[in-house]
């Protein structure tokens, strides 16, 4: 299996609303890494990652998400679905 860890964005950017939407965006990170190190690619569990990201998403439509955020969250779906068509 190929792992693609991602790591997490500075939140201290004495900005509040882009720390908010960066942290926002860590717990998606937080959630795909412990789906590749600790549920090791579980297909149930990459569910709940997509969900998040999806979640996520809206979150950034209603808040005013920069476009890298939305590409970091669509490599992340991306990548899950990808390994869970993979792994069937």
């Amino acid at each position: 299996m190929v792992f693609k860890l991602i790591e997490e964005l500075d939140t201290d950017t004495e900005i509040d609303w882009w720390n908010s939407n960066r942290e926002r965006v860590n717990a998606v990170i937080r959630v795909f890494n412990d789906w590749q190190t600790v549920h090791r690619f579980d297909e149930w569990e990459g569910g709940v990652v997509i969900a998040k990201a999806e979640a996520c998403e809206r979150y950034g439509e209603r808040y005013d998400f920069s476009g890298w955020l939305y590409e970091i969250l669509g490599d992340i779906k991306d990548f899950v679905k990808s390994s869970i068509d993979d792994s069937e």
